[in-house]
């Protein structure tokens, strides 16, 4: 052999060795993209125990804590309770991450709780997606390191992608959060890792060759994945979404299934099927078990027809199934209903409109707002009487626990009713049991017509006949008439102008409520919306300290009814600026007393009040044992009791109640005192052109003037009662124009509301 073919051959030989030479970091690289997936489910796993040790112990605290018997009246403010402060925390943490929110866009929110997530999320996935990712050259972010390990940590977390998006879900069991709450951390991981599995994509820039090449279908199958995917994640964002959700559902299905598909060939053509194959399994378990449910839920009598439709009104449906013999479900749970005579393939959630009985004939309620699309299409059917066929599959949701509190607050609007009427007979059911959950419970439900009260007449018939060991007060409000914006007749505020009066309110026994020891609990109120901040306001101001359950199904109007002060020569020094600042937004004050006082701090609290920018008004204390009332009203209109139509002066209000000092009724019968206040309300009247306000107490009207319906067409109302309704009225009113309920709060003087919103009051004050 000649010696340069000799050193040929070294050459070759050195260039084998060399091409065989181990890359110093693969080693390394494959170790840190197998440990990393598996340090980020450790990480999740841990913050779920937390999650769902949190529940448990909830769980144990409320079904082991006893019921403490409440005071009546308003509870002294005594020392701070080290005992509360663990409680007061956990409500704290509550009022932080779940009711504030970060505005998003200009027509969505998130919460606190949903930012921190996804931001603890995107910290985790990037953390561990980029740390050590130096190579042994000293390369800072090697893309051969994280470009593989944020493909693996992507495909590790499909199984949580596809448990989050799952209606039986495994974390609304361990945690008790309601599947659909989850839904906005399945649109969330989706959406992260979209951006890492795109990450993964970068190896593309750092070439492909031999068995990473586009001819082999498993890269192929990487491609359409990301593809798949990133279409998946815009397509559900929420105004594409919304705009066709019927639509989107279905695309959904298409692009999920490539999506999941494509990541499992891919996958497992790198040998790490496994990242893949149990979200596949997840899924078909989620299928199966909802199949599984339709079939035991539907007899060969539901394929003739198991379903009745009632039309309660061109809004309104009422569709009662027969109860499938192995559904169970816990007060305030949803089903997914599927009408194949309206459409084979939509399956929507209802609420069940009733709780659990043993009654073998029993049906199950729901009642239906009718929207367009498939609620729509049922309508037009049951026009002509429509027998359906329904099949089911639930229950679903995670309805609250009403055990252990004071006091138990349900606020529904028009169909809502379906999720806080169970809620209430589960109460009352328990009551009768002997068990009672709570020491009381204020039902409140804003509807637009009388007639809807029938709905649920028969259930609460049943349910509160014989309830005697538990405080329940039942407010209807009948918004049919009052002022509203763009139709929406659930808004929060409940304008009553005197000139717009209506039809007399409709009596318990019209509105199906004829049993008095049923009609005791109810109080129906027309032509007003409830006053949701209000209400919960006043309940709280009178709780004895335990906890109060607030749970609703209905829509909060941005728009508040306004909140108001009166004031007398008691207060003598009031920061207006600083009341105004408080969302005050009217003030009356007193201006005189009788024919002989007037108050000395009038002039400055009138001014006061005009200067912070307060509408306001002057009220008169009568004494109508000591001079005629036009004496008192000429008296009064000459001290500041007067009225213009400046649009920031209140008719004057006559103050008429119990004498402070001598008899009741200031010595005088019924009909004197209604003659004497028609004189000062005809004299005041005869000088300004308005009707002055009435202030007083149902009792006081009631025992003193009869109660006379004499001035409930031309006087507006000032209601005094401390409580956390309005209660019973005097005859004549259907509504109060003025409710003054509590005699002290963070504001100076006795506390107001206006039952309207703030242009309604405007326009009193322009007359």
């Amino acid at each position: 052999m000649s010696f340069a073919t000799t050193h040929s051959t070294n050459q070759l030989l050195d260039a084998i060795v060399a091409a065989q030479t181990v890359d110093p970091d693969r080693v390394i690289r494959i170790g840190r993209a197998a440990e990393y997936p598996k340090q980020v489910w450790y990480f999740i796993a841990s913050f779920v125990a937390l999650v769902s040790l949190c529940h448990c112990l909830s769980l144990v605290y409320t079904y082991t804590r006893t019921l403490k018997p409440t005071s009546k009246g308003i509870a002294p403010r005594g020392r701070l309770s080290l005992l509360r402060l663990p409680h007061a925390l956990v409500e704290l943490f509550r009022i932080v991450a779940f009711r504030c929110t970060i505005p998003v866009g200009q027509s969505h929110s998130l919460n606190v709780a949903e930012v921190f997530l996804t931001a603890a999320y995107i910290a985790v996935v990037f953390t561990w997606s980029l740390i050590n990712s130096t190579a042994t050259t000293g390369l800072k972010l090697d893309p051969k390191y994280w470009a593989n390990t944020a493909g693996n940590i992507a495909a590790s977390q499909l199984s949580l992608l596809v448990a989050l998006g799952m209606k039986n879900n495994i974390f609304s069991f361990l945690t008790g959060i309601s599947f659909d709450k989850l839904n906005y951390l399945h649109r969330m991981v989706a959406r992260v890792l979209c951006t890492r599995a795109n990450g993964c994509a970068e190896q593309i820039k750092l070439g492909l060759a031999g068995a990473v090449t586009w001819d082999h279908p498993w890269v192929q199958c990487g491609l359409l994945a990301g593809v798949s995917l990133t279409l998946l994640s815009l397509v559900s964002i929420r105004p594409i979404r919304d705009a066709g959700y019927e639509v989107f559902k279905i695309v959904h299905l298409a692009l999920a299934s490539i999506f999941i598909l494509s990541a499992y060939f891919h996958s497992n053509g790198l040998g790490l099927g496994y990242y893949v194959w149990p979200s596949i399994l997840l899924w078909g378990l989620d299928r199966f078990l909802r199949s599984l449910r339709l079939f035991l839920f539907t007899s060969k009598a539901a394929l003739n027809g198991n379903a009745m439709v009632d039309v309660l009104s061109s809004h309104f449906l009422r569709l009662k199934v027969v109860k499938p013999k192995f559904l169970r479900w816990a007060p305030g749970q949803s089903v997914y209903l599927t009408i194949p005579g309206v459409s084979l393939i939509q399956a929507h959630p209802f609420t069940i409109s009733g709780v659990e009985t043993v009654d073998s004939e029993e049906k199950l309620v729901f009642l239906i707002r009718v929207r367009d699309g498939l609620t729509r299409r049922l309508l037009n059917k049951a026009q002509d009487g429509y027998k359906a066929t329904v099949f089911l599959d639930g229950p679903y949701s995670s309805p609250p626990l009403l055990r252990g509190h004071e006091r138990v607050i349900l606020i529904a609007g028009g169909s809502g009713v379906a999720f806080t009427l169970p809620l209430l007979l589960d109460v009352l059911r328990q009551c009768k049991a002997g068990k009672p959950p709570c020491s009381r419970v204020l039902f409140v439900w804003a509807i637009r017509d009388a007639s809807h009260i029938a709905w649920i007449s028969g259930l609460l018939h049943g349910a509160l006949d014989g309830v005697s060991n538990i405080e329940v007060d039942i407010y209807i409000y009948i918004t049919e008439g009052a002022q509203e914006a763009e139709g929406e007749w659930d808004d929060n505020s409940m304008n009553m102008d005197p000139e717009d009066k209506a039809e007399e309110l409709p009596t318990s026994s019209q509105a199906g409520i004829s049993d008095p020891n049923i009609s005791r609990f109810v109080t129906i109120s027309k032509r007003q919306r409830p006053d949701i901040t209000g209400i919960i306001d006043r309940e709280l101001s009178v709780c004895s300290g335990g906890t109060i359950s607030i749970n609703g199904c209905t829509t909060v109007s941005k728009r508040a009814s306004p909140q108001g002060i009166d004031v007398s020569g008691y207060q003598t020094s009031i920061n207006w600026n600083q009341v105004v600042a408080n969302g005050v937004s009217f003030a009356y004050i007193k201006a005189t007393e009788g024919t002989t006082y007037t108050s000395p701090q009038f002039s400055s609290q009138y001014t006061g009040a005009t200067n912070a920018g307060l509408i306001r008004g002057a009220y008169h204390f009568a004494h109508p044992d000591s001079s005629t009332g036009a004496a008192q009203a000429k008296f009064f209109l000459a001290h500041g009791g007067g009225w213009s139509s400046d649009g920031i002066t209140l008719p004057g209000a006559l103050d008429i109640e119990y004498n402070p000092s001598g008899s009741t009724c200031y010595g005088m019968t019924a009909s004197a005192i209604v003659s004497w206040v028609t004189d000062f309300s005809n004299t005041y009247h005869a000088a300004t052109g308005r009707y002055p306000v009435i202030y007083t107490t149902t009792d006081w009207w009631t025992t003193c003037a009869g109660n006379s319906k004499a001035f409930g067409s031309t006087n507006p109302l000032w209601i005094a009662r401390y409580s956390s309704s309005i209660g019973t009225l005097p005859a004549g009113w259907s509504y109060t124009t003025f409710w003054q309920y509590a005699d002290s709060g963070p504001n100076p003087g006795d506390q107001d509301i206006f039952n309207g919103d703030a242009a309604g009051l405007s326009r009193m004050a322009k007359g």
